[in-house]
């Protein structure tokens, strides 16, 4: 494996997911790399800058706290690296190997790395990774509220909860083009969270071995505080309840369920209760006097759909109980236009607070967010516009 880059110091990471902690690393890398024998790698595919050794290269470990944002500007300076954790690769020195490791009890479960290469010339750099060891365990507590993936509005007998395990991972790999060069890359600025789900089920829903969520009595449902708080709840009937820790988690792939194997075992239960009454969860969405259903139509308060958010902010509405996600319509409009629409995938529209009026935000294709307004008239399918005033968020009661 190498790594190639240009005058912009390029930051890596290693990963693992929460309630795992690292304990040591070592990498070893090399300065091997030759302007003729790689041509295929280096000026071959980037032709716009020239490989070459202007100054001296550096590889090694950043604390988070201490990576640089780049500038388009062109004014880059490497980081300060971790003390002890890093290797200075002299320009006069070629064709070396270099080794950085270190160790301690509880590293954390992501490390982040930098190479900075010719910061002041527009030419290119590389290394090529001969090795890379980690030694970790996987016995760091951590708690998780249980948080329901869907909002139920009606009973049910197994209810999925989210629990996000940290950004590792990469996302899809993807053909980028970039000055004429097409390539194979990962887009970092569309990758989410690693997510695993805890199962809360009652016992009708188990024959002793695994779980069927559509068997048993029906006893979960989702509620919200009947308070100034509005916090969301699990109203339970009376019964027998299961929690059940996961053994796998979803990353991001084109299959679009890409699971990973995940050990987690519980240690301990927290129980938060009380006996009051609550309100239904959800919320509807207008402007004015005019509502929006679930075909994304204006109409009148009573024929309005009852809309929701994941823990993300992500919005959906239930059709026939199954989520129905806020999603949009490729390309942009005139005017900076995008015809809303529903779908079974979540394309990870938000709703957000801004200075108390609420938008959607969409993630564009290169990774920045816009911010639109969800509008609409009566009986006409809805669209989005960008940066104009805020829709209303009404909260159901």
């Amino acid at each position: 494996m190498i790594q190639v880059v240009g005058p912009a110091p390029n930051y890596t990471s290693l990963a693992l997911p929460k309630g795992y902690r690292i304990t040591r690393y070592k990498i070893i890398i090399s300065d091997s790399l030759d302007a003729i024998s790689d041509y295929s790698v280096l000026d071959g595919r980037i032709k716009d800058l020239k490989y070459g050794r202007y100054s001296d290269w550096y590889f090694g470990e950043v604390a988070k706290k201490d990576i640089r944002p780049n500038s388009e500007a062109a004014n880059y300076q490497r980081p300060n690296y971790r003390n002890g954790a890093y290797v200075r690769i002299a320009r006069t020195a070629q064709k070396k190997s270099y080794t950085i490791e270190r160790k301690g009890e509880d590293m954390g479960n992501i490390l982040y790395f930098c190479f900075s290469g010719n910061t002041h010339r527009l030419s290119t750099a590389g290394i090529a990774y001969d090795s890379i060891q980690i030694w970790f365990t996987a016995d760091k507590e951590i708690e998780c509220t249980l948080l329901p993936n869907v909002e139920h509005e009606n009973y049910v007998s197994l209810s999925e909860n989210v629990m996000t395990l940290g950004k590792t991972d990469v996302g899809n790999l993807k053909l980028f083009e970039k000055r004429g060069t097409k390539y194979y890359g990962y887009d970092q600025k569309h990758s989410l969270e690693m997510t695993a789900s805890i199962n809360l089920f009652e016992e009708g829903a188990t024959d002793g071995e695994t779980w069927d969520a559509t068997r048993g009595n029906k006893t979960i449902k989702c509620v919200r505080s009947n308070d100034a708080k509005g916090d969301e709840w699990y109203a339970l009937r009376s019964g027998t309840f299961y929690i059940e820790a996961p053994t796998s988690a979803r990353v991001q792939g084109e299959s679009k369920n890409v699971r990973v194997p995940v050990g987690y075992r519980i240690t301990g239960v927290k129980f938060d209760y009380k006996t009051d009454q609550y309100k239904k969860c959800g919320f509807r969405l207008r402007n004015g006097n005019t509502y929006l259903d679930s075909e994304l139509k204006g109409v009148a308060r009573e024929n309005a759909a009852i809309w929701h958010r994941t823990s993300y902010n992500e919005l959906y509405t239930l059709v026939d109980g199954a989520p129905k996600y806020l999603s949009y319509q490729m390309p942009w409009e005139p005017g900076y236009i995008a015809r809303a629409k529903l779908t079974d995938e979540n394309k990870h529209v938000r709703l957000d607070e801004n200075n108390n009026s609420f938008y959607l935000y969409i993630k564009r294709y290169e990774g920045t967010e816009s911010k639109f307004l969800a509008k609409r008239k009566a009986r006409r399918n809805g669209v989005l516009y960008r940066n104009k005033k805020s829709t209303t968020k009404s909260r159901r009661c």
